[in-house]
């Protein structure tokens, strides 16, 4: 969304929740999606309250978090095959 036609108390919410979690030593996303980091939480949370979303917060983040969590993981593993395959066949 276009930050500028946002509606000011959501604009607000998002500022303030940035001054809480902006000195944080986050941990790598995939462990904030793995451990349902507080403070990505916290975020996210706003972010969907912004977005007009109604519905049960937790329970959407539940499978968003699993989700994307299971995908980087998928990732992480084809590149390591990637990096195996190429220095087989002498790429690397």
């Amino acid at each position: 969304p276009r930050i500028s036609t946002l509606n000011p108390k959501y604009k607000e919410r998002l500022l303030k929740i940035f001054e809480e979690v902006k000195d944080i030593r986050w941990p790598s996303i995939l462990e904030q999606l793995r451990e349902r980091h507080p403070a990505r939480e916290k975020i996210d949370k706003a972010w969907l309250e912004a977005l007009g979303y109604d519905g049960d917060f937790n329970a959407l983040l539940n499978k968003l978090y699993t989700s994307l969590a299971r995908e980087i993981e998928l990732l992480r593993e084809l590149m390591k095959e990637k990096v195996v395959e190429a220095t087989y066949v002498g790429v690397i």
